[in-house]
């Protein structure tokens, strides 16, 4: 199967954005193609491939966390039939409605360990010798959010 992987790398500050996006190419075992929406116009004769994938850096604007509700019906030109979102099942009626709606939802996490985050913290201190218990990767955002 020939896919279309359309992604952005101006959302590539983030190691895992990047990790995310080839992850792909790197367990599927069909042909991934990348496109750099950040670095090229969208001229591609999609009829060239099986599927197209947006990843979510596709969406990564000024206004990221906005664009999809702001942009649904462009999104839904292109013609989607399934999402994957980590948004839980529970809201999806509140964030998927219009021509997203009825369309097949999987819930994902935002991240994954890399294989190679896995080699580089093998080796864990037990849980009574760390300073800290608990962590969260963050960043400033707006109250809104």
């Amino acid at each position: 199967m020939r896919i279309l992987y359309v992604t952005a790398s101006q959302a590539y500050f983030t190691n895992n954005v990047y990790d995310f996006d080839h992850s792909f190419s790197q367990y599927s075992k069909h042909d991934l193609f990348y496109f750099d929406i950040s670095k090229n116009a969208f001229d591609i004769d999609l009829h060239a491939f099986d599927a197209i994938l947006f990843s979510y850096s596709f969406l990564a604007h000024p206004d990221k966390y906005l664009y999809f509700l702001k942009h649904r019906d462009n999104l839904a030109a292109f013609g989607i039939n399934a999402i994957v979102t980590i948004v839980p099942p529970q809201y999806w009626d509140k964030v998927f409605f219009g021509p997203f709606a009825h369309l097949p939802k999987l819930q994902v996490l935002t991240g994954y360990v890399t294989e190679n985050m896995e080699r580089q913290f093998s080796e864990r201190l037990p849980l009574n010798a760390r300073k800290w218990k608990i962590g969260y990767r963050s960043r400033p955002m707006k109250p809104i959010f």
